[in-house]
């Protein structure tokens, strides 16, 4: 059983990182004879970690070049000949191509990128390429939306309504499926894949603190945060507001809760567009307990981030996974959410009070949030051991999902 597995973004994006690792880990189980090529745009760096194959996507700019996806009559080109098979290419797009041919299924493991304000084109050309070689199209656990812009909306839904099983990991994201008319495939709400990613030992992350942290017998509290783009004219000055924000928080914990404070990323790895220990340097410059806060540099394995996050006796999380990570390891976590998978999350978990907006994030409304799940961090590890694992239950489900459409597909 081929499976070709597409729009990762493994190894740069940590928390990309993870769900593919533990959606390749989960069909593996319920499909012992999977055999998995992945497409990655960092398909240098992913090869020299992954045992499968890994190639460029057909959306990279070595496919199409540095103008793709707005040179719209190179792609209209490529479309017309690959859909009447008549396209073989050359070099990266020909071994591509190949793998899509090769498939028995194709899956999209991407965390959240069909929405408004992505760069779709691309990422809707590599569905269209499997449809036309009539592949079974999935898409694996992920958000969808918001699709509220029409030049979104149309392609998203004349695309996805060819997909066989769409599985998302929050209902918002079935609605917003339902809303602009998707009614082709089969539509399942599950969770996040990576919330049954396994973490590293704990002697490695008792390592990893060693490593990093001169020895204290302090509290810890993790913050993980990321450079947003602001959908709004004052961009700079909502990034300054959210620095400035963090800044005073990890000062509050400090001082208030007598804790070090420790910034842990799941984006730092070299060569990525986004790097969270950058924006960390920055909010700790702000700080007036600089020698109180360290930052992880070092980019870590993502299992052995998840368990150094179990390490944490609170989190303060801006990046979605890890606060999948800190919840799944029962830490009492605040979301800062930048989408609104954040709260999709907390709410499945009963925990939706304890989310801010990221956008003008409130300093007294974080503080009031972080104080609060300080002081109930027990009854919220209470909480945390009886709804995670309805999650990872519903996580795991998706696998289920795809083994029972291809063994579907095989005897009809």
């Amino acid at each position: 059983m081929r499976i070709l597995i597409t729009d990762s973004v493994y190894p740069k994006n940590g928390g990309d990182s993870a769900i593919l690792l533990q959606i390749i880990e989960d069909l593996g189980e319920k499909i012992p004879s999977a055999d998995f090529t992945v497409l990655s745009r960092y398909s240098d760096s992913a090869e020299k970690e992954l045992k499968w194959p890994v190639l460029q996507p057909l959306g990279g700019e070595n496919i199409f070049g540095k103008n793709f996806p707005f040179n719209l009559i190179q792609l209209t080109r490529a479309s017309i000949f690959i859909l009447f098979g008549k396209f073989e290419g050359k070099g990266p797009e020909k071994r591509t191509l190949r793998a899509y041919k090769e498939a028995d299924c194709v899956i999209s493991c991407g965390g959240g990128f069909i929405r408004d304000g992505y760069d779709l084109l691309g990422k809707l050309f590599g569905f269209m390429v499997a449809r036309s070689f009539g592949k079974p199209l999935v898409i694996y656990a992920q958000s969808i939306g918001p699709l509220d812009k029409i030049y979104t909306k149309l392609p998203v839904r004349w695309v996805l309504d060819k997909f066989d099983l769409i599985i998302t990991r929050d209902a918002h994201s079935a609605e917003t499926l339902k809303s602009i008319g998707v009614v082709g495939p089969r539509i399942e709400v599950t969770a996040d894949a990576a919330i049954n990613l396994k973490p590293g030992s704990k002697e490695r992350a008792r390592e990893i603190l060693e490593e990093n942290l001169s020895s204290s017998e302090r509290p810890l509290v993790g913050i993980s945060v990321r450079e947003w783009i602001y959908p709004s004219v004052n961009r700079k000055n909502q990034l300054d507001h959210y620095t400035k924000t963090i800044a005073r928080i990890a000062d509050h914990v400090v001082d208030e809760l007598g804790a070090d404070v420790i910034f842990i990323s799941t984006c730092n790895a070299p060569n990525y567009r986004y790097n969270d220990p950058k924006i960390a340097a920055g909010i700790k410059k702000e700080m007036a307990n600089q020698k109180r806060a360290t930052i992880i540099k070092e980019d870590y394995p993502v299992r052995d981030i998840k368990g150094l996050i179990g390490k944490m006796d609170l989190c303060i999380c801006t990046r979605m996974h890890p606060l999948i990570f800190a919840t799944t390891m029962g830490v009492p976590t605040v979301g800062i959410s930048y989408e609104f998978k954040t709260m999709e999350y907390m709410r499945a978990l009963g925990l939706e009070e304890y989310v801010v907006d990221i956008v003008d994030v409130d300093y007294d409304e974080l503080k009031e949030k972080v104080d609060k799940a300080w002081e109930r961090r027990e009854e919220i590890g209470k909480k945390l051991k009886e709804r995670v694992p309805i999650l990872r239950k519903k996580a795991g489900l998706s696998a289920e999902l795809v083994a029972e459409l291809l063994a579907h597909g095989k005897s009809s």
